[in-house]
Order: structure tokens, then sequence, then C-alpha cells
């Protein structure tokens, strides 16, 4: 092989082998949700010197918080919902696509640059309340909800991009039809 073919092939094989450097090993319990917050190869330094790089101009993204207040406020209501959940903030580090992909995204435990309150069956596919009735021939289980989000994410060469992400939303009720 000659030394131009060589040098073209490892040319080839560096840049594949680095395009994949920032492409999330996601464990199996995010896989549940959708969402990781924790991953052990989050690449904190990358993400930490975008973070710094953008600064303000990463000031656009939500920092939600969900605080004592609005807890009592929804503890104290006379409605009742059909489905278990738990409401809580979330500060992702990776999330899924539309088309299932996987993608880090920047965020900081100390200074998140995206959090947001999010609400999450517990479990999913759970019965709804006995208070809810159905004809027979119908059934109901509460099922997690999704929305998308603009999140700052690592394209696969870690440059920062913008992608709609999907994330848990609520938990609903569903009805569907039963071949009884």
């Amino acid at each position: 092989m000659s030394p131009l073919l060589c040098l073209l092939l490892l040319a080839v094989l560096a840049l594949t082998v680095s395009s994949q450097e920032f492409v999330p090993n996601v464990p199996e319990e995010c896989l549940k949700t959708g969402v990781c917050e924790d991953l052990p190869d989050y690449p904190t330094e990358r993400v930490d010197a975008i973070i710094e790089e953008l600064g303000p101009a990463l000031d656009k993204y939500e920092v939600e918080d969900l605080d004592a207040s609005e807890t009592l406020s929804r503890a104290g209501d006379e409605d009742q919902d059909l489905c278990e959940s738990r409401r809580r903030t979330m500060m992702p580090r990776a999330a899924r696509d539309k088309d299932g992909n996987w993608h880090y995204v920047l965020n900081q435990r100390t200074k998140p640059v995206l959090s947001f309150i999010v609400e999450i069956c517990n479990p999913v596919d759970s019965p709804c309340a006995n208070v809810a009735h159905f004809y027979t021939g119908y059934e109901a289980s509460c099922k997690q909800k999704f929305t998308y989000r603009n999140s700052p994410t690592l394209d696969a060469g870690g440059a920062m991009v913008e992608r709609q992400l999907l994330f848990p939303s609520c938990c609903s009720c569903q009805y569907r039809q039963t071949n009884e």
C-alpha cells in the first residue's frame, strides 16, 4: 500500500474515532425515563469549557425549581389525580431526540444551564385510580407523557448544538378498547 493511501486511511479512521467521542453510553436505568442525570462517562471538562466560552448566551435556557410553596399548594388541592406520580426538578445530562438518539446535554450540577419540573408516573403502566370506572371492553392505565424542549447539546465532535429533546412532562390515565 502506498504511503499516501496509508495517510488517507489513517485520517479517515481518526475522523471516525473523534466523531464518536461525544456519544453517551446510557445506563439501563436511564432508558426507562428517557433522561439521564448521572452518567459515568459525562464529558465534564468539555462541557465546562463550552459553558465558560458561551457564558450569557446560555441564559436563554430555563432553570426551574420545585419550591416548597408549590409542593404545599398541590398537596392541599381537593381534586385528586387518577394516576400516582411524583413531581421533581430534573437537571438532565443526556436525553433522546425524536429519532431515539441520545445526546449529552450541556449542564452543570453547581450552576445548571437547564433544569425543569417534571411529573413522573409512579410506576408507568400502573392501573388508574379505582374511582375511574370504564365500560366493559375498556381498560385504563397510567402512561408517561413527554414534551420537546430546546436544549443545548454536544454534537458527536464536541461542539454545542441546540436540539429538541424529549423530556417527561406528566402522567396521564389513558384508556383503550380490549377485545372482550
